[in-house]
């Protein structure tokens, strides 16, 4: 041993090959891709030196050094961060499968790991490296284990809530979409109370644009009643046009009547049952008597079984063909009373909200009526009776506001401000824009991204992979941490 030599003394290899400091950039000229790339590879090959300096091999404390300085530009842009992060993301993901690597022993355990595979410059920057690696391991499961399973917890229940009202409103989407299937319309902040259809019936004016929801569904219910009956388009609803087209409708039972005196008795009888129970029905819906309801229950009775009756005339006529007749002739008569009694016999309007009522006490509407009645129950605010009321917009608020807003715009601002007047006239507009949507608006039970992405955290595997990754975000920097940098 020469003299003056120790065991301790650290050996100079003067052969070792230097980089000048000439103040070049390494990353200059390279694209984000490739600076990804490299940030990559540094982590692999961080974790190799790491473990070649465990058992005695890799680059000593001057090699060190200098990587780090040659590293470093890379690793103070974004692209190279980023790679660095996904490289130690890779190297991490199999000891996610570890048991155990859940708890907050065994993250820890798992960061010291990975701590101590960090190239360092001596034992003691290792013992650091383990000490941090250690505490970011057990740190981040404490912090993220009962942050993330608190998060999946509220995502899953969101998610389970957007789906029960899903299923809970299934009825009343459904009854939507065959009412705008057949024109009727609903304002779109009602079944979606999005933030720009809330503005935009703002503007509109919400009272305002409900009201001529009404106005636009009362035509639809009219256009609807006649349909049921086959009546022209645009045709008026009245008493006397109903009893006419009872008439015209009628001739299945002017034949059967024809075949007997007994049959023209049964057919008489028929008519006053029909009359009877039709005004005491109509007598309920105003007063709600029992015993309106009752009577008018025994004559609909007497009325069916007169039905019955004329059938029997024209099968033992041989006369099948008029039996078919008898009954489509009994339908659309039905139809009509329903109509009537939905009737406003001022305006011609036929209540929608009237049709619902008949639903509610069982009446067995079909067709068109039966939409109109369905969506009346469940859209109750769009299908008033406007009979004698305002159409909207018509006040002489809007002009006043309209003056006052120009004049103080025009005072305050110059000419330019005078724009302020046409503010009130946007009204008209949103109205119109909002009842367009309301031809298809759709509900929407979606959730969104972040909160489906808080509800897979509900998931025990999915919670270990993220504590993966924070711990892998955390890699990068035990050397800032420990100094070393």
């Amino acid at each position: 041993m020469p003299p003056g030599f120790t065991l301790d003394q650290p050996v100079v290899k003067k052969n070792r090959p230097t980089f000048p400091k000439i103040g070049l950039d390494p990353t200059e000229g390279m694209s984000g891709m490739q600076k990804f790339n490299a940030g990559v590879g540094k982590a692999f090959v961080d974790i190799g030196r790491g473990a070649a300096q465990m058992v005695g091999q890799g680059p000593d404390a001057a090699q060190t050094q200098e990587n780090r300085a040659l590293d470093r530009p890379l690793m103070n842009t974004g692209a190279g961060m980023s790679g660095n992060v996904a490289g130690n993301i890779s190297m991490l993901a199999p000891l996610a499968v570890v048991p155990g690597g859940a708890t907050v022993a065994g993250a820890g355990t798992m960061g010291a790991l990975a701590g101590a595979l960090q190239p360092t410059e001596g034992v003691q920057e290792r013992l650091g490296n383990m000490g941090t690696g250690l505490a970011l391991g057990a740190g981040t499961q404490a912090a993220v284990g009962p942050g993330a399973r608190a998060l999946g917890e509220w995502g899953a229940g969101r998610e389970q809530a957007a789906a029960m009202r899903q299923s809970q409103n299934s009825v009343r989407d459904a009854t939507l979409k065959a009412g705008q299937e057949a024109g009727y319309v609903v304002p779109p902040s009602n079944i979606n109370p999005s933030a720009a259809n809330k503005i935009i019936e703002s503007i509109g004016g919400r009272a305002a644009t409900t009201q001529a929801a009404s106005f636009r569904n009362q035509e639809v219910t009219n256009r609807l009643a006649a349909e049921a009956l086959g009546m022209p388009k645009g045709a008026p609803l009245s008493e006397s046009g109903l009893e006419s087209y009872r008439k015209s409708v009628a001739q299945p039972y002017r034949d059967v009547a024809a075949l007997s005196q007994r049959a023209q008795i049964a057919l008489e009888q028929l008519k006053d049952a029909r009359f009877n129970a039709n005004n005491y029905t109509k007598f309920y819906s105003r007063s709600g008597d029992p015993n309106a309801l009752a009577a008018a229950t025994n004559f609909r009775q007497k009325a069916d079984a007169l039905e019955t009756s004329l059938e029997g005339f024209a099968q033992n006529a041989n006369k099948p063909d008029l039996i078919e007749a008898l009954r489509k002739a009994r339908t659309q008569i039905a139809k009509s009373y329903d109509v009537e009694r939905a009737l406003n016999v001022g305006s011609g309007d036929v209540s929608a909200r009237l049709l619902g009522s008949a639903l509610d006490k069982g009446r067995p509407l079909t067709g068109e009526l039966a939409t109109a009645g369905r969506f009346s129950e469940a859209f109750p605010t769009v299908t008033q009776n406007m009979a004698g009321k305002q159409a909207p917009g018509v006040s002489n608020t809007t002009a006043i506001l309209s003056a006052l807003l120009g004049g103080a715009g025009g005072a305050t601002f110059g000419p330019g401000g005078v724009a302020a007047a046409a503010l009130p006239l946007a009204r008209g507009p949103a109205r119109s824009l909002a009842l367009q949507l309301g031809k298809s608006v759709k509900p929407d039970y979606t959730v969104g991204g972040g909160t489906k992405a808080a509800a897979a955290l509900a998931d025990p595997e999915t919670r270990r992979r993220v504590a993966m990754m924070a711990r892998a975000l955390m890699l990068p920097s035990v050397p800032q941490l420990t100094g070393a940098e």
